[in-house]
């Protein structure tokens, strides 16, 4: 825990999304993108924001959606909007809570489109809680698997794969699927999600715990 406010921890480079989606229904999607920005930059740039924000908008395909409330969103879109939020920061690192909580196939993979996205053109770090198998491994660098609170394995995705451990906590068979498969949790059903960093400066940089926060 910090005694350091929200604003301060978004001017030093930090930002997360939540498990449950943690919006403002009276406001549009625009209107969060840029107030998150207005977080981020001097309060005298107010007028000029309106270009950056747009951009942001338009890279994540939000355009069409823009001066609609959130309120009434799907929950897939209603993501997409939270993770354009934490983009407006300009955060040098980004903390999710399990982002593909609630979607389907489809919804996850735009999803880890955009994260992947943030990382290669925007230069940020990912840390990264969640319980999809796939996406841990697709995304991140270097992985830490948790099974009922314990650590039960940690190292790339590579040798993630070949843990036994892991395959037994969390597949129930002597197989983790690759980066282009769906994952989930296995027979064991433990509850408890792999997390992981990515990062485009060190895979090492950021430890992770479950539901922590700045």
């Amino acid at each position: 825990m910090t005694r350091t406010s929200a604003a301060r921890r978004a001017r030093l480079g930090l930002a997360r999304t939540f498990q449950h989606p943690e919006m403002f229904a009276g406001l549009t999607t625009r209107e969060h993108v840029q107030l998150a920005h207005r977080v981020s930059t001097s309060r005298t740039r107010i007028w000029t924001d309106v270009v950056s924000v747009d951009v942001l908008l338009d890279a994540l395909h939000l355009t069409e959606i823009a001066d609609r409330p959130v309120a009434g969103l799907p929950l897939g879109m209603t993501r997409l909007v939270e993770i354009a939020r934490a983009l407006a920061l300009n955060p040098k690192v980004l903390l999710f809570d399990e982002p593909s909580s609630g979607l389907d196939a489809q919804e996850t993979e735009q999803v880890a489109r955009v994260l992947e996205r943030a990382v290669e053109r925007r230069g940020v770090s990912l840390l990264l809680v969640e319980h999809d198998v796939a996406m841990v491994l697709r995304l991140c660098r270097y992985v830490y698997v948790l099974d009922f609170g314990v650590k039960i394995g940690e190292g790339t995705p590579e040798e993630i794969r070949g843990n036994p451990a892991v395959r037994a906590a969390y597949l129930g068979d002597d197989k983790l699927p690759s980066t282009t498969e769906r994952g989930g949790l296995g027979p064991s059903g433990s509850g408890v999600p792999p997390g992981g960093t990515v990062s485009p400066r060190a895979s090492t940089e950021a430890t992770e715990s479950e539901g922590a926060v700045p």
